[in-house]
């Protein structure tokens, strides 16, 4: 028997279709319209254009904040202004470039079809050269690792003497550096008078709480920054 819908039901699935799909355009053929991403690559910070930057368009399939499979749609290079566009919509964009983190939550942003632009945010690359010295003969210090996903390292100098790591970090961005001095294998001081820091050889003073030590400053993006800890 075939089942007539009467014209409040129609304009009940007409709504609920709108419902579901608020970010996407319903053409005269009644197909859904999703628009293809178009927008910018930048850079974290200062907003200058990434140009030459790869940005690839991908569809996934899967559990939502789950396991999912994603297959590459399309790639282009970003131009000299950074601009890049594709012809056709996919469930994600994202962005690799030399010399920028691409696991930044800014690099890679998923799409509903609704965006009129859709910029790309990169991380640049900051090195941080790390020289620590023990001038007053304490037992060790606890530093921070080379990278953000590094934990800390303890270090147990000789008096007198000193090494030197480096760091890569993201840049353009305000940067903490935690430390913590040692003065023999069970006590530690949080006394911000105990160590002297030095960052491209300006003193800077340190702060502390009943934790830690730490200092704060700008990191520049495709640089490299040096502090000193003497301790």
């Amino acid at each position: 028997m075939k089942r007539v819908l009467s014209l409040p039901s129609i304009l009940l699935l007409v709504a609920g279709a709108l419902f579901w799909f608020p970010a996407c355009d319903l053409g005269l053929d009644g197909a859904v319209h999703r628009k293809p991403p178009a927008g910018r690559v930048i850079e974290t910070g200062t907003g200058a254009p990434i140009p030459g930057a790869r940005v690839i368009l991908s569809d996934c399939d899967g559990e939502f904040l789950g396991n999912s499979n994603c297959v590459i749609l399309d790639s282009t290079l970003s131009d000299a202004s950074g601009n890049y566009a594709f012809t056709r919509w996919g469930f994600m964009v994202n962005a690799q470039k030399e010399g920028y983190f691409t696991d930044d939550h800014t690099s890679a942003l998923v799409l509903d079809g609704s965006e009129e632009t859709t910029d790309i945010v990169l991380p640049p690359y900051a090195w941080l050269e790390v020289t620590v010295r023990n001038e007053s003969g304490a037992f060790a210090i606890s530093v921070p690792g080379p990278s953000e996903t590094h934990s800390s390292m303890l270090m147990a100098l000789p008096e007198n003497a000193d090494t030197v790591y480096w760091c890569l970090y993201r840049g353009n961005v305000e940067h903490r550096f935690i430390y913590g001095v040692l003065t023999s294998p069970e006590q530690s001081t949080t006394d911000p008078n105990a160590s002297t820091v030095k960052i491209n050889g300006v003193v800077i003073q340190p702060m502390a709480n009943t934790v830690a030590t730490w200092v704060d400053f700008y990191l520049p993006g495709h640089d490299t920054t040096k502090i000193t800890i003497a301790y």
